[in-house]
C-alpha cells in the first residue's frame, strides 16, 4: 500500500489523515480542486473524513515551513527520515567539545558550557521538528539557535565593539544591580543587555516562524565582524609562528564549512523543484546542512574562544589542539599556563 496525505484545513485546523488508516488506494483519476483538499471519486471513498478539529502546535504538520524531502517515504513515524536523523552528531560532538575545553572553562570563562549545552537542544529540537513538522518542533528549535548566537556574543564580543546606541541600558543595569564603571562590569553589564535582546528575539519569533530562519540567517554577519576585529586586533596576519597560524587555518576552514553549509540550505529551500526534475536522487542537502553548520558553529567557537582568551588572559597562552591526532581531529582550545 503507498502512503499518501489528506490534509484537511479550514480557518481553525489542519491535520493530517494517512491512507493506511482510511484505506484509500491512489489511482490515476484523483484530481485536486486546486486547494489543500484532495477530490477522490465517489467509487472510492471508502472512509469518512475525520471531524475538524482545533489543532495546537504540538500536532504534526502544523509547521508551515517546507523542505525538499519527501515525507513519511522511509517510515510512517518519521516524517522526514534524513532531515531528523542527521541531528545525531549534534548530541556527540558538544559533550565531547566540553570534556576536551575543561581547562578553558576552568582558568578562562566557564560560560563555553552554556553554548556546548545549547547546541545539544538545537539538535534534540531540529529533530524533533523534522520528525513530526509540528510548530512546536520548529520553535524550539530556533529558539535554540537564537540562544547560541546571543550567548556567543555575550561571551566574546570585545568590549571595544559594545554598541554606543546600547549605552543606556548599560547604565541602567549598572544602576540597578550597583556596579561599578569598570571593565568587567561593564561585560556583566553588556551580558545582562545581550540576555533581554535574546528574550525579545525569542517573544517576535512568535509573530511570524515562516520568515524566522531568514532572521536567523542575519546573526552570521556580527559574528563575522567579530571575527574580523580579533584578526586585526592580535595583528594575525603580521604573525609568523605556528601557534597564529593554527588559529587562522582554523578560521579560514570555519568559514569554508559555513559556505558550504549555506549553499546546501539555500537549494533545499529555494530551489527543491528545480532539484527534483533532475533525473537522479535528491542529495538530502538539508540533511547535509545540518552536519556542515555544526562543524562550522563549533570550529567558529574555537577560534572565538581562543581570541578571547588571548586578548583576556594571554599570560594563559592559549593554543589550538586537535585530538586525538595533533596533526587533526578534533579542535579545542589548550591552556599552556593556568593563571
Amino acid at each position: 500500500m503507498k502512503y499518501c496525505s489528506q490534509v484537511c484545513e479550514n480557518h481553525r485546523a489542519r491535520f493530517t489523515v494517512k491512507a493506511r488508516f482510511c484505506r484509500v488506494y491512489l489511482g490515476t483519476n484523483h484530481k485536486w480542486d486546486g486547494g489543500m483538499q484532495r477530490i477522490l471519486p465517489e467509487s472510492t471513498k471508502l472512509c469518512k473524513q475525520r471531524p475538524q478539529l482545533r489543532s495546537t502546535a504540538f500536532d504534526k504538520g502544523t509547521s508551515h515551513v517546507k523542505w525538499c524531502e519527501g515525507k513519511y517515504e522511509v517510515t510512517e513515524y518519521v516524517a522526514e527520515f534524513y532531515n531528523t536523523f542527521s541531528n545525531i552528531p549534534f548530541f556527540a560532538l558538544p559533550p565531547l567539545a566540553a570534556y576536551l575545553s575543561w581547562d578553558y572553562s576552568i582558568a578562562i570563562d566557564a560560560g563555553i558550557n552554556v553554548v556546548w549545552g545549547l547546541l545539544v537542544i538545537v539538535g534534540a529540537g531540529s529533530g524533533y521538528f523534522h520528525a513530526t513538522l509540528s510548530l512546536s518542533g520548529q520553535l524550539i528549535d530556533e529558539w535554540a539557535i537564537i540562544w547560541v548566537f546571543m550567548t556567543g556574543f555575550a561571551l566574546w564580543t570585545p568590549a571595544d565593539l559594545y554598541p554606543t546606541t546600547w549605552s543606556r541600558f548599560e547604565r541602567w543595569f549598572t544602576c540597578i544591580l550597583g556596579l561599578r564603571p569598570s571593565t568587567s562590569d561593564r561585560r556583566t553589564a553588556f551580558k545582562l543587555t545581550v540576555f533581554a535582546a535574546a528574550v525579545l528575539l525569542t517573544g517576535l519569533s512568535l509573530l511570524y516562524p515562516v520568515a524566522n530562519a531568514f532572521m536567523l540567517f542575519s546573526f552570521i554577519m556580527p559574528a563575522l565582524a567579530i571575527l574580523k576585529y580579533e584578526y586585526r586586533y592580535h595583528d594575525i596576519g603580521a604573525c609568523t609562528d605556528s601557534r597564529t597560524q593554527t588559529v587562522v587555518r582554523l578560521a579560514k576552514t570555519s568559514l569554508s564549512w559555513l559556505i558550504a553549509a549555506v549553499v546546501c540550505w539555500v537549494n533545499d529551500r529555494l530551489f527543491c523543484q528545480w532539484w527534483q526534475s533532475l533525473p537522479i536522487p535528491y542529495p538530502q542537502l538539508h540533511a547535509i546542512w545540518h552536519v556542515f553548520i555544526l562543524i562550522a558553529a563549533y570550529t567558529m567557537c574555537i577560534v572565538a574562544s581562543w581570541a578571547h582568551a588571548e586578548r583576556m588572559v594571554p599570560s594563559s597562552h592559549p593554543e589550538i589542539r586537535y585530538w586525538p591526532f595533533p596533526a587533526c581531529g578534533i579542535p579545542f582550545v589548550h591552556i599552556k599556563a593556568k593563571p
